[in-house]
Order: structure tokens, then C-alpha cells, then sequence
């Protein structure tokens, strides 16, 4: 995946993996799936991301985010 995000005249580039993403969520499940989120539920939600993970394989190039605010700043995050 990669993130990219234009502002005041920068442009940045930010490779993420799709393995970190899982790794990101397995740590906030630690801090916010206390009390919030059951074994159950967390067990489920990884298994959606481990899901999604493969489906999006699929799909390089797609643009999930693209937003651009009044003062020209843009983020863009693509497969």
C-alpha cells in the first residue's frame, strides 16, 4: 500500500506493507479491545483483515482514500 501526501509545495511517499497493518491492529486491539471488544470479536476482526489482505492483492493501483482540503493539501492512499 502506499500513502501519499502533498502539502505546501512537498510531496511525500510512504510505502506501507500490508503485513504492518495487521501488526498495527494486533497492538491496538491491546489497548483499545480491553473491555471494548471480546476474545471473540477480536478473533474475528483479524481474521477479516487476514481476508482482506488477500483480496486487495488483487486489486494494485486502487485508490481507497483520495482527499483534498480547501488549502490544497491532498492525502492519497492506493494499493
Amino acid at each position: 500500500m502506499r500513502v501519499i501526501v502533498k502539502s505546501e509545495g512537498h510531496k511525500y511517499f510512504i510505502p506501507v506493507p500490508l503485513w504492518l497493518g495487521s501488526v498495527g491492529l494486533k497492538i491496538a486491539m491491546k489497548f483499545v479491545g480491553k473491555g471494548a471488544l471480546t476474545p471473540h470479536q477480536q478473533k474475528e476482526i483479524l481474521e477479516l483483515f487476514k481476508v482482506l489482505k488477500v483480496a486487495l492483492k488483487g486489486y494494485k493501483g486502487l485508490k481507497l482514500v483520495e482527499v483534498k482540503d480547501a488549502d490544497g493539501d491532498e492525502v492519497t492512499i492506493i494499493v
